[in-house]
């Protein structure tokens, strides 16, 4: 059963400089050495010695087993959030540590665009480092939490009383270690925007109160209004997955959440610069776009990431209380340990007046006065009819109800063939010792055992044992060898089974893998609408900040000679007439309340036919590979594991459930955004063309690089994900047997190998995408240096509202283009899962259950004869033939 660690090269991480580390240096290497050719598991290194399934079991269980002390002490219940706070509490603190940094010099930006003319960002690069090296930080805390938690609910599998295991099951099981841990990896980095985002707006709007005084709180109440919303729709949210399981409903509220969240910076703008109308006071282009600079900054940690955070958190506290409640059952008393084996009596068993029952909640006693001694080498028989305690008597014997001392051979079976065998024969019924002695005891006392067992027929001389005799086991147990008989057979089938390699496609992923994933969610009309109302909402959203900025250029004009203004226009008054720009200031604020409205209704169809495609295409792949799995073949499954199929249904159907809907809506307004952005700022100054195509012409060769490496790194995290689950399910459905030979701490060890396998494979992912997004950060330096380097260069004909709309785009694209560039990359790396679903959709299947044109007749069978004539046997995809020209009839 022994399988050795895949992955068994050193840790580059742990032998990687400080400076190699914290600029992602070190998996520089695996670029170069995918891009060439398939990664395989053996150029891949082991996880961080930090990481181990080991050590971070052993400092997650030891605060929990300090949390189970203090609260059975102080009468509490314990709780696994304590434990894990005490285990991680300085990568806690320094990860909030980080998100302050890099959210401080952030605020930065808009006070420089207040200062065109002498705006400049060397300090980018700050944020860039800060940024990644903290979210980089958090993702490995949560890969460490969830390390720790699946080798502590492991361990509780393996302590599990009977009982317990009767109050939980596999799936819930699997179910928590696949689909719920994984809200770890989006809490741990969200979770630290609820503290900051108090903060940063507190900031904001400190700054804002120099600009506009007052008004400024305008924003500050629409932020409060929209928080208490998220709040509600996060309660909502999980009221709808506690009670209701509705993948529907869920969709809905994120929509709601999305669209707000994304067109919260035009709301709050809106708002501010309304109050600041109505006030009396006058707009300029410098109040305009620091306000507007500021309110990005703010976009995403306030709107979005603080509100998700606490959605998040709840559903992770969740997630916390469901292992809390596994953590808690009921654990098998191992009284063994007390026990010194060399003080035993002879009898390796002995039960003196022994009463047992499944568990103490019971009112029913299963074993009643059970009073026996078994000498060593004796085949004790226990008969009785079904229900009468035999399997009771021998969890009993295995120490699952009670203790066990010395090793024999015990047959149960309320069978009578095996009686001339017997040393020792037990009657029992309804739990109570009816009978006990030598076959020659009871019959001389004139026990019928057909009256007590009921009215079963002796046919000893019909059976035909198939598998091994009676006389076979109990001849090769005269030695007293019977540990190494049933249980070493089953892991070495485990180990024959689970050291085939699960089959893994090659290459980058086939167009083919999109376009079926998208028919599945949808057809050619609803496709050709999605992208209409794409194009329309960008272009609006887009033409709001041109808008913008033409209306400041035309307030800054009027301001200067409002005269001159109303008796001749420039030809840029002009076009800005064209841009619907007004005279009257609320026909302009009507014109962008109405332009916002038509935004905000186009955006909410544009998330909602996203959803909806996601939602169905993820019910119909899951349809259609489960319906394939029904009519499978036997032998699918004899070459499958259990944890292989499984990780199919639960780890990647939870990544289309749930990550891909995520990815392909950023990607839907992310890349809107980036583009939008970019056409903006090309538009109102021609020689950014160059830098853009430039930057364009660095960065797809570069994504190219990148996917070539992580798409292989993504498959083999899911092939290395797979064991894990299968040993679960074996664990879970050999826990006796395990138990009764002592092999907990061999399953342990092998649980850990498995999980360290799959933790090099995922902080490796999750290292060359945080590496790419740095990388990709650097060009965008370039780009935003670039840009300002031309406004002071050619400062001709630009305005405060040009170059506001232009500086602003360019913090956009700062804080857009490598997410947009790696969301693209790691959807396509989410899309392996899409790409291992609908290779389980073309299983092949039986026949078909009804064959019409071989329909036997009506009156079929006449005779019920079965004719075996020269019959040979071969298994699909093996030579050898496993029955060999057979002949035989059996007649009705």
């Amino acid at each position: 059963m022994d399988i050795e660690e895949k992955i068994t090269r050193k840790s580059f991480f742990d032998s990687a400089t400080f400076l190699s580390k914290l600029l992602f240096g070190w998996s520089l290497k695996f670029f170069a050495t995918g891009f060439w050719r398939e990664l395989n598991l053996n150029d891949y290194s082991k996880c961080s010695a930090k990481d181990e399934a080991k050590y971070l079991f052993e400092k997650l269980n030891q605060q929990w087993k300090r949390e189970l002390k203090y609260a059975k002490e102080k009468n509490k219940k314990p709780s696994i959030l304590k434990s894990i706070l005490r285990t991680y509490e300085v990568e806690l603190l320094f990860l909030t540590l980080m998100h302050i940094i890099d959210e401080t010099i952030a605020l930065c930006h808009p006070l420089l665009i207040g200062i065109i003319v002498r705006y400049f960002s060397p300090a980018k690069s700050e944020i860039t480092t800060s940024y990644e090296e903290a979210r980089n930080a958090g993702i490995r805390v949560a890969l460490r939490v969830k390390s720790a938690l699946s080798a502590l609910v492991f361990q509780k599998i393996l302590k599990l009383s009977k009982s317990a295991t009767g109050q939980t099951n596999i799936g819930l099981v699997l179910n928590l270690i696949s689909n719920d841990l994984n809200k770890i990896d989006d809490v741990a980095w969200t979770l630290f925007f609820i503290i900051v985002a108090p903060f940063e707006l507190v900031a904001v709007h400190v700054i804002l109160w120099q600009y506009m005084g007052i008004s400024c709180l305008a924003a500050l109440a629409i932020i409060i209004v929209y928080s208490f919303t998220q709040w509600f729709l996060a309660k909502l949210l999980n009221k709808f997955r506690s009670e209701v399981k509705q993948m529907k409903n869920s969709y809905a509220v994120r929509m709601v959440n999305f669209v707000t969240a994304e067109l919260a910076t035009k709301i709050l703008v809106f708002f501010t610069l309304l109050v600041h109308l109505l006030l009396g006071n006058q707009l300029n282009a410098e109040i305009t776009f620091v306000t507007l600079a500021l309110f990005n900054v703010i976009r995403y940690p306030v709107t979005f990431h603080a509100p998700n955070g606490i959605g998040y958190l709840a559903e992770t506290l969740v997630t916390l209380r469901r292992i809390q409640e596994l953590l808690l059952l009921e654990e098998r008393q191992d009284d063994l340990k007390e026990i010194n084996f060399a003080a035993l009596p002879k009898g390796s068993i002995h039960f003196f007046k022994y009463c047992g029952k499944w568990t103490r909640k019971l009112d029913r006693i299963n074993l009643k006065n059970i009073t026996m001694q078994v000498e060593p080498g004796e085949l004790v028989i226990i008969a009785g009819p079904v229900g009468s305690g035999k399997t009771c008597l021998l969890m009993a014997i295995l120490n699952e109800i009670e203790k066990i001392s010395g090793k024999t051979r015990i047959l149960v079976t309320h069978q009578l063939q095996y009686i001339n065998k017997a040393d020792k024969i037990m009657i029992l019924k309804d739990g109570e010792c009816l009978a006990y002695g030598t076959p020659q005891q009871l019959q001389k006392a004139g026990i019928d055992f057909l009256a007590l067992i009921g009215s079963e027929k002796e046919e000893s001389e019909k059976v035909e044992l198939t598998m091994i005799a009676i006389d076979e086991i109990y001849e090769k147990n005269e030695a007293h060898n019977v540990e190494t008989i049933p249980l070493s057979a089953r892991m070495s089938l485990v180990a024959h089974i689970e050291s085939k390699e699960e089959y893994s496609t090659k290459g980058s992923i086939k167009f083919k893998v999109y376009l079926d994933y998208f028919k599945a969610g949808t057809n050619h009309f609803m496709f050709i609408v999605t992208i209409g109302f794409v194009l329309f909402s960008q272009f609006l959203y887009n033409y709001m900040d041109y808008w913008l900025a033409s209306w400041m250029d035309y307030t800054q004009s009027a301001s200067l000679d409002r005269k001159e203004i109303n008796l001749t226009l420039s030809s840029q008054e002009a076009n800005n007439r064209d841009f619907f720009v007004y005279d009257d200031q609320m026909k302009n604020i009507t014109f962008y309340a109405i332009a916002m409205l038509v935004l905000l209704l186009t955006y909410a169809l544009r998330i909602a036919t996203n959803v909806l495609i996601c939602l169905k295409a993820s019910i119909n792949l899951h349809n259609r590979i489960f319906s394939r799995l029904l009519r499978a073949s036997i032998a699918f499954f004899d070459n499958n594991p259990t944890g292989r199929i499984l990780n199919r249904f639960t780890g990647d159907m939870g990544f289309l459930d749930q990550k891909i809907p995520m990815s392909l809506l950023d990607i839907n307004l992310t890349v809107g955004v980036v583009i939008g952005s970019t056409i903006v700022s090309c538009l109102v100054d021609p020689y950014l063309i160059i830098v853009a195509t430039f930057l364009l012409a660095i960065s797809l060769p570069l994504r190219r690089i990148y996917l070539r490496t992580v798409s292989n790194v993504k498959r083999n995290e899911a092939i290395t994900r797979s064991p894990i689950f299968t040993e679960i399910s074996t664990t879970f459905d050999g826990l006796t047997c395990i138990r009764a030979f002592k092999y907990e701490h061999k399953f342990e060890e092998q649980f850990h190998r498995f999980l360290n396998d799959n933790n090099a494979c995922k902080f490796l992912w999750y290292a060359l995408s945080r590496s790419f997004g740095f990388i990709l950060d650097w060009f965008t330096i370039i780009f935003f240096t670039s840009i300002t380097t031309m406004l002071l260069i050619f400062p001709e004909n630009i305005k405060g509202g040009t170059a506001g709309l232009i500086l602003s785009s360019a913090i956009i694209l700062i804080n857009e283009f490598q997410f947009c560039i790696r969301i693209i990359s790691e959807f396509e790396t989410q899309m392996v899962s899409v790409e291992r679903v609908l290779e389980y959709g073309e299983i092949p299947s039986e026949a078909p259950l009804k064959i019409v044109e071989k329909k036997p007749p009506a009156n079929w069978p006449k005779n019920g004869c079965i004719v075996f004539n020269h019959v040979y046997l071969t298994y699909p995809h093996t030579m050898n033939r496993v029955l060999h020209d057979l002949c035989f009839t059996i007649d009705a």
